[in-house]
């Protein structure tokens, strides 16, 4: 099935006392679903997810989204996507395009993959919040977590198959993937 991965901060989109179980933190909109020019930008991928929480999901094109992220990473860091099925996104009212041009990454290969949610409104807002609250809230495998060691994992794989180079990445981030590695 495909999904518009979105890199959000889960503790942002957690049930605080004053937003209760439905609502959702204004710093989750303001910083997680950041917009320029009414438009949210995300990244294509595929995935299978089972029917049940403790069922197996295949997340492993995913790993390309969080080499995206990870290849204009200041520095190493862990990564949390937000799955949002795509055909979801159309259903509510959202226009998605796909828009290359926008996407900003070191890795060629995937920039057709990149995706804007465009045309967003206060109403295609709020369930594009809601939507990722509830990924984030619900066990349902539409939140993925990458730990810095599987992130740079992710890295290490494209530079051996030569989508990437270290001289493609920031400094502090190639020198925190090397000391990884050496220790």
């Amino acid at each position: 099935m495909e999904y518009l991965g979105r890199k959000v901060t889960p503790k942002k989109w957690e049930v605080t006392e004053y937003t209760g179980s439905d609502g959702v933190r204004a710093d989750a909109i303001t910083i997680d679903l950041k917009t320029d020019s009414d438009e949210v930008s995300t990244w294509l991928c595929e995935a299978t997810l089972s029917d049940s929480a403790e069922g197996e999901h295949d997340h492993k094109d995913v790993e390309n989204v969080v080499l995206l992220f990870a290849a204009v990473m200041e520095r190493l860091d862990k990564v949390s996507l937000v799955l949002l099925p795509y055909g979801d996104c159309h259903k509510a009212g959202c226009t998605v395009q796909q828009t290359p041009e926008n996407g900003f990454t070191e890795i060629d290969d995937l920039k057709p993959r990149h995706h804007d949610i465009q045309q967003l409104d206060m109403s295609r807002l709020c369930w594009l919040a809601n939507t990722i609250a509830k990924a984030v809230r619900d066990d349902n495998g539409l939140l993925v977590l990458y730990s810095k060691r599987q992130v740079a994992d992710i890295v290490w794989q494209a530079i051996r198959d030569n989508r990437l180079s270290t001289d493609d990445l920031r400094e502090k981030m190639r020198t925190e993937l090397i000391k990884l590695k050496q220790g």
